[in-house]
């Protein structure tokens, strides 16, 4: 039954390798049209950097930041940054710039825009003793009281005072209810609060010059890029239909806060993902140069392993449909598991080539001698991945399936197309000599497999104290290995971009992060405790 099953096997894998080596225009042409299907929806992809983006949907936390937002809208807000030494113009540039915002951006874009303090003046003042310390709330309450007992004492008809009965010798005069005192000493208060800000706008002056500082809130969250981007966009094209130097020739607007750096930060990971992709492709190419000595097999690998890559992510868009930090690297990974299956399947035509076989029964004897050992190795590689999915943590779990599906899916361009590639190089003469050249290699190596042939007791050894060493460095190293600032986590620019300059300027200007940490309390009753706990907390840290 076995062999039987072996032969089927084998008639079956017969018929394939002749049917690809018998039509390998087709092969490949069919194999470049998917690909370029693949490569429109891969273009399609988009990063999400955020933290969040990581999270399962389920989690508390995920839920929380969803009704804050809900409630508050995102968290951090889009800053616009006027520079110009004219404090007039750039007083006038933010009044028109206001209005234009709010007459043509969409309801469901700003919730409010902060860029002067009149409001906040008037509020203060028409509520400033809300603000009333309880020392001087204790003396209105006693002022009130005796007003109160001194009014029903004069009210009742049969009250008779000292005075009258001649009996008050002059010496403590009644005071009149008055607050006089308490109202003057609040009156400057709002004042004394806002006094930094110069006629109420946020103005700052450092080293680069003078600026002023105008807040949006938006209603969308940061971590959606294209929300971020679409909000950008259209607020630019504003401020350049405004011109701002018509206002002053020195003026200069630009774009800060979260909303704008979450563009840089996506930004710079797709830099460093074509960057890490691209240093990881040349790095193979040229050590599959370096070990064939022809450019053949290089394009070969390059063609197999980027058709492997493309037909991964245009399934990956269909699937989850986004990238994320740590799937976005995913490509250069992919190259250096997936070229494996390659090298193993040249390596041995090649043999079979060197040994006066045509390129036909090469590719044949190649494809069978080497099918058992790379497909274990590619199903052994993807269940590996593969373990990641059964998380809930959804960096771990898309990293896994999309690895998973790329070892199988080079594996598969691997012996799909690269035998195609090999029968169409041997058409031309300079595809033959590539394969039947015998190369000179060098022996730098041979030493070190002497010494392993002649001290293998020692050898294993070593290797053994290796293994014990770093199995207890990593025991000490593990318990704190993870990291819990996630701040750390979070991409980190190599150049310091104009948004990132102008952010620290406003930062150094409030005196405070413009993204605040927020607590949200379900009821009134819970502020009180919350208050309590983080108090301690400051106190317990301090």
């Amino acid at each position: 039954m076995k062999q039987e099953q072996n032969q089927t096997l084998d008639r079956l894998m017969t018929s394939y390798v002749t049917f690809i080596c018998s039509h390998p225009w087709k092969i490949v042409l069919t194999a470049l049209i998917l690909t370029l299907i693949a490569l429109n929806y891969t273009t399609k992809l988009s990063i999400k950097s955020d933290f969040a983006e990581l999270l399962p949907e389920g989690y508390r936390s995920v839920q929380d930041l969803k009704r804050l937002t809900a409630r508050i809208g995102g968290i951090g807000d889009l800053t616009v940054v006027i520079e110009t030494e004219d404090l007039k113009a750039g007083q006038k540039f933010a009044d028109d710039l206001a209005v234009r915002l709010r007459d043509e951006l969409p309801d469901d874009f700003i919730r409010f825009i902060q860029f002067k303090l009149d409001e906040e003046r008037e509020y203060y003042e028409n509520n400033q003793f809300l603000y009333a310390e309880l020392e001087d709330l204790e003396e209105v309450y006693d002022r009130l009281r005796r007003q109160i007992q001194r009014e029903k004492l004069e009210a009742n008809p049969l009250f008779v005072s000292e005075a009258a009965l001649g009996l008050d010798d002059g010496d403590e005069e009644e005071e009149p209810f008055d607050l006089t005192d308490i109202e003057e000493k609040y009156a400057g208060k709002a004042s004394e609060k806002l006094e930094k800000w110069t006629d109420d706008y946020f103005v700052g002056n450092d080293e680069h010059g003078q600026f002023l500082v105008m807040r949006l809130k938006p209603y969308g969250t940061s971590s959606g890029v294209s929300f971020s981007e679409d909000l950008c966009n259209r607020v630019q094209t504003i401020i350049g239909g405004l011109n701002p130097t018509s206002y002053s020739s020195d003026m200069k607007v630009g774009l800060t806060g979260k909303y704008r750096l979450v563009l840089d930060e996506y930004a710079s990971v797709r830099e460093e993902i074509f960057g890490t992709a691209l240093f990881t492709v040349l790095l193979v190419s040229l050590s599959i140069y370096v070990y064939y000595r022809t450019l053949i097999p290089v394009v070969n690998i390059s063609i197999a392993i980027g058709i492997g890559i493309l037909w991964t992510f245009c399934i990956t868009y269909f699937h989850i449909g986004y990238l994320n930090t740590q799937t976005a690297f995913l490509g250069a990974i992919i190259v250096g598991n997936g070229i494996n299956y390659g090298l193993i399947l040249m390596a041995r035509y090649k043999e079979e080539r060197l040994s006066g076989r045509d390129a036909f029964d090469g590719t044949m004897i190649a494809f069978k001698n080497t099918i058992s050992a790379t497909v274990t190795s590619s199903i052994s590689t993807g269940i590996a991945y593969g373990m990641l999915m059964i998380t809930d943590f959804k960096g771990f779990n898309q990293f896994g399936f999309i690895g998973g599906l790329g070892m199988l899916l080079c594996w598969s361009a691997t012996f799909t197309i690269l035998p195609a590639l090999l029968i169409l190089w041997d058409r031309n003469s300079y595809g033959r000599e590539s394969w039947t050249r015998h190369e000179t290699r060098a022996s730098i190596f041979t030493p070190v497999a002497d010494l392993v042939i002649r001290m293998p007791q020692k050898m294993v050894g070593i290797s053994a104290s290796l293994v014990v060493v770093s199995f207890a460095l990593l025991i000490w190293w593990l318990p704190n290995s993870f990291e819990y600032d996630f701040s750390k986590l979070r991409n980190d620019p190599r150049a310091e971009s104009e948004a990132r300059i102008l952010n620290g300027r406003v930062n150094r200007l409030f005196g405070i992060s413009q993204t605040p940490a927020v607590i949200l309390a379900d009821k009134l009753e819970q502020v009180e405790a919350i208050k309590d706990k983080l108090m301690e907390k400051i106190a317990a840290e301090a």
